[in-house]
């Protein structure tokens, strides 16, 4: 919970500040990723079978993540 608070908080002041913007972005898709990852590892397991529609939303915003990042690419 308190990194997910802290990478919105760094997300609202890369609006702001254009030069945290992309090593907000990167920090922010490898933590969803690697909880889209945890979250599949672990389906099989009692404990985590819960976290499919969590992992499954966490993958989603990986993927526009890097999505994103290639259209700042693009426009730099």
């Amino acid at each position: 919970g308190f990194t997910i608070l802290v990478i919105g908080i760094f997300m609202v002041i890369a609006g702001f500040k254009k030069e945290w913007e992309i090593p907000v972005i990167l920090i922010a898709t490898i933590e969803k990723a690697f909880m889209a990852f945890l979250a599949f590892v672990n389906f099989g397991e009692p404990a985590g079978a819960g976290f499919l529609i969590p992992g499954i939303a966490d993958f989603v915003m990986t993927v526009f993540f890097v999505g994103y990042l290639a259209v700042i690419r693009d426009r730099s």
